[in-house]
């Protein structure tokens, strides 16, 4: 399939069905993962540069073209708020569609977020968006949420290079803002997969 070639990558597959944008999105999670750890393995060149750039334009035009949640509205605000009822297998599927483009932005830039202020904004845009998508769905049937996990986790995992950092740094703003997300996070994804817990420190402030 053209889908594996990368002179054209995912960008070459139709995406009018629920089934291929999941299959795309995939695919450009992957990839921009892999791109990360070659990126924290220092094989950065011509060519990962060149890789990265087009990847980045791929998955944004992708991602321009995935529907909002079905029955959801408008991009849920910053207070975000649960879904009432069971999700249908359409809103299951786009909000994993989203979380997926969403989680492969951030892959992309994550190896370079702590030093990169314009790496560090694109992973924070990303990971906010990717909150707010859990919290709508934070207590729907977790059936239909299995497929989240992947991405949640991945999430997870930035999160705690920016709060180590924030620990590091003595910004305690920041821990205020970051270590109830990780909690979060950490509650949905436990629910998700109650035997694969997630690394949760304790936190550094309280209330």
């Amino acid at each position: 399939m053209s889908l594996y070639d990368l002179s054209t990558g995912a960008a070459s597959v139709p995406h009018d069905n629920v089934h291929s944008m999941t299959v795309k999105s995939s695919v450009l999670l992957q990839r921009a993962t892999d791109l990360k750890l070659r990126a924290e393995a220092k094989n950065l060149g011509d060519s990962f540069w060149t890789e990265s750039l087009a990847l980045e334009n791929v998955i944004l035009h992708f991602a321009a073209s995935v529907p909002l949640v079905p029955s959801l509205g408008t991009e849920p605000g910053p207070a975000g708020g649960a879904v009432s009822g069971s999700l249908s297998l359409r809103e299951a599927s786009t909000i994993w569609i989203n979380m997926l483009n969403l989680t492969a932005l951030m892959q992309l830039h994550a190896a370079f977020a702590l030093d990169d202020p314009v790496a560090r904004q694109k992973c924070l845009s990303s990971l906010e968006k990717i909150i707010r998508l859990a919290r709508l769905v934070e207590d729907s049937d977790p059936r239909y949420l299995q497929a989240v996990e992947i991405p949640l986790r991945l999430t997870h995992g930035f999160l705690c290079q920016i709060i180590d950092r924030c620990r590091e740094d003595g910004d305690a703003e920041g821990l205020r803002e970051y270590e109830p997300m990780q909690e979060f996070l950490v509650r949905v994804v436990t629910a998700l997969a109650p035997n694969h817990i997630l690394r949760r420190p304790p936190p550094t402030w309280s209330i």
